[in-house]
């Protein structure tokens, strides 16, 4: 038996969370696989086109704006708070697995359009 002190956990979690948590291109948060599976689309660009969105700041916009309107329309989420937060756990699952394997995170955007250089915050924390 391992017996550990609280702080050593603790810090032992948070060691761990921030290697799951950190900024992370659109096109890896909302992959192909993920749009097709919850829309009608192919791909997040596809889907955020709807709403005239091609870059970060027409992005940063929407999201300030109503996000909510679309997504309900277009996808099978109530609110985009609910998708992102999908999206978000499917993400933290896959770079658990990479980390598990020795590779790397974040990754670079697969798509050279502006669009692809958006990144979102992920937090991943335990309640």
């Amino acid at each position: 038996m391992i017996l550990i002190d609280e702080e050593s956990l603790q810090k032992a979690v948070e060691e761990y969370t921030k290697k799951l948590s950190g900024p992370v291109y659109i096109d890896r948060l909302f992959t192909p696989e993920f749009i097709m599976a919850h829309s009608n689309y192919k791909s997040a660009e596809e889907l955020f086109a709807l709403a005239g969105i091609n870059d970060h700041i027409t992005f940063s916009t929407w999201v300030n704006d109503d996000p909510d309107r679309l997504i309900r329309k277009e996808t099978d989420f109530e609110s985009w708070e609910l998708m992102l937060q999908t999206a978000g756990l499917a993400l933290i699952l896959k770079r658990q697995e990479l980390l598990q394997n020795g590779e790397s995170t974040l990754g670079e955007p697969t798509n050279a359009s502006p669009f692809y250089q958006i990144t979102i915050g992920i937090e991943f924390r335990f309640l």
